[in-house]
């Protein structure tokens, strides 16, 4: 009977003591000041810091912390990227083709061009805003027929008729890009005496690659239309000078103007330690130009392949036609012509042929 006595007083003193813990505690409650909220043991934080502040800082510790696991400053200062291997598509999970092999090139911020196939000769190119298609066709060129409407069209809806004629034919005639065509000046048309430069020279600072090339003035129909033009210029007093010299214009003056006498604007924007050109206003000149003509897939980039195969067509070498368009690299004009001759021709007298 020992151990039921003993767990009996046991029982009696843990409620006693419990009576006595649950007294003692309501007596501090109600002692106690009171507070409008219990206390907690989590550690108070620095109000001085506005949260988005305190998040924004965390943000760019981790950005900092992956810059620096990439390469750092080498990272950073990257400019060109080149990729390959092979794209595949799937389906449910599972690949429906052996795969396309692919080249990707970049340079930043928005220059990028996607190469497919084995031969390279399908090609998706982004520059800016704008995106290309090249095909193993290439660039559709234009006809003489082609050339003919686009004429009539200018004539037709242009309020600048003359000038957009002659920006036309110049393009086709030379091989010059769009803004390097603008960049040109009436002293590299025309003499001191008011002669025509039949065999001029592209100005390094006017070429888009640094580079002085041949310019030619030699064909009939474009000398008219530029003729033609500047005539219209110097009657309306738009860049004239000493009229005894350049005809009466501005040897410094741009070779072409807008409608209202001012230069064609060219827009410069920074990318990196470099700078982008471009003429916006000529772009869309021929752009309208070429539309409004209805001929679906031509360009400025058509007329240059349009030239480089007739030059090779009336006989003149890849070297030739190299000369003509600013290319060094063979191939890359080869990309522009199908079929080649080693016979040479003068190119002033095949220039004087092309439209």
């Amino acid at each position: 009977m020992k151990y039921p006595l003993l767990i009996v007083t046991l029982a009696v003193l843990t409620a006693a003591s419990v009576s006595f813990t649950t007294h003692v505690a309501a007596q501090a409650a109600a002692q106690a000041p009171p507070t409008s909220a219990p206390a907690t043991s989590a550690p108070a934080k620095d109000s001085s810091i506005p949260p988005d502040q305190e998040n924004a800082h965390k943000a760019r510790e981790l950005l900092e912390q992956a810059i620096q696991a990439l390469g750092g400053q080498a990272y950073l200062n990257v400019r060109e990227m080149q990729e390959q291997g092979r794209v595949y598509s799937f389906y449910h999970g599972r690949p429906t083709s052996n795969g396309v092999f692919f080249w990707r090139f970049l340079e930043f911020p928005d220059k990028e061009r996607i190469e497919l196939t084995p031969q390279r000769d399908i090609a998706y190119i982004y520059t800016g805003d704008k995106g290309y298609e090249v095909t193993y066709k290439g660039p559709r060129a234009l006809t003489d027929q082609g050339i003919e409407r686009a004429v009539a069209v200018i004539r037709q809806h242009s309020t600048c008729k003359k000038r957009d004629t002659a920006l036309l034919l110049v393009l086709l005639s030379t091989a010059a890009k769009p803004l390097e065509i603008a960049r040109l000046l009436v002293g590299d048309y025309l003499t001191e005496e008011g002669l025509v430069r039949e065999e001029s020279v592209m100005r390094a600072d006017a070429a888009i690659n640094g580079t002085e090339r041949p310019l030619f003035f030699a064909s009939t129909k474009v000398v008219a239309a530029v003729d033609a033009y500047l005539e219209e210029r110097a009657r309306r007093g738009q860049g004239t000078k000493d009229r005894t010299k350049y005809r009466g214009l501005d040897p410094d003056s741009r070779l072409f103007l807008t409608g209202d006498g001012h230069e064609l604007p060219i827009k410069v924007r920074a990318m990196g330690n470099r700078r982008q050109y471009r003429c916006g206003v000529l772009l869309d000149i021929y752009r309208r130009i070429f539309a409004r003509a209805g001929l679906k897939g031509v360009s400025a980039l058509s007329a240059r392949r349009t030239i480089a195969e007739k030059l090779v067509d009336r006989g003149c070498d890849v070297n030739q036609v190299g000369a003509v368009l600013g290319l060094k690299e063979r191939n890359s004009v080869r990309n522009l012509i199908q079929n080649e001759d080693e016979s040479l021709k003068s190119l002033k007298a095949v220039v004087r042929e092309l439209v």
